[in-house]
C-alpha cells in the first residue's frame, strides 16, 4: 500500500456459473507503526537478563540499524509504568512476569482490552497468580494455576498401544 490508512482489497476469480461468489472485497486498516508496552516485572542489573529482554528482540527481528524502519515499535518499561501510563497510546501491551495488578490498573487494563488493545500476560516467577485472578478475572480466559513440576509426576501417555502399519 502507498500509504498507511484504511483501503479497500478486492480480490476475484475468472467467471463461472455463480456470479455471486466471483468477487469478494474487504477493508483492511493499513499501519505505518504499532506502539507495543513490553512490561517487565524485574529490572535486572544488566539488560539481558530482564523479563522483557527476548520478547523486545523477537518482535523486532530485523538488524539494529534498520529498527527504527521497522512498524512495531516496542518499550521495555518497569511494573511501575501501569499506574500513571496512558494505555490510549499503546495497540499492544505485554506483561512479563510482573507481580501484581492493582485495582485501579486492572480497570484501566479492562478498558484497554474492550476499546479494541492487546494485552498478552506471560506470568512468571514473581507473579502472584491469587491476584491476577482476582484482579483480572473478567479479562483472563482461564485462571492461573502453579507451575506445575512434571518431572515429578508419571509422563502423559497419548497412544497407549503401538500401531503396526504395513508388513
Amino acid at each position: 500500500f502507498p500509504q498507511a490508512g484504511y483501503h479497500t482489497l478486492t480480490a476475484s476469480i475468472p467467471p463461472d456459473r455463480l456470479p455471486a461468489d466471483n468477487q469478494r472485497s474487504l477493508a483492511v486498516q493499513v499501519i505505518d507503526q504499532m506502539r507495543v508496552a513490553i512490561v517487565a516485572g524485574t529490572q535486572p542489573r544488566n539488560k539481558a537478563e530482564g523479563d522483557g529482554y527476548f520478547l523486545e528482540n523477537a518482535l523486532v527481528p530485523v538488524a539494529p540499524t534498520n529498527a527504527g524502519e521497522y512498524y512495531l515499535k516496542p518499550e521495555l518499561v518497569s511494573a511501575s509504568w501501569l499506574d500513571d501510563a496512558d494505555f490510549s497510546k499503546e495497540e499492544m501491551i505485554f506483561m512479563a512476569n510482573v507481580a501484581t495488578v492493582s485495582p485501579d490498573v486492572a480497570q484501566k487494563l479492562q478498558k484497554f482490552v474492550s476499546e479494541g488493545g492487546a494485552l498478552i500476560i506471560f506470568p512468571g516467577p514473581n507473579t502472584h497468580l491469587d491476584d491476577f485472578n482476582t484482579a483480572l478475572k473478567d479479562l483472563l480466559p482461564a485462571t492461573l494455576e502453579p507451575l506445575v513440576n512434571l518431572s515429578k509426576t508419571k509422563p502423559i501417555s497419548w497412544q497407549v498401544k503401538m500401531i503396526k502399519i504395513g508388513r
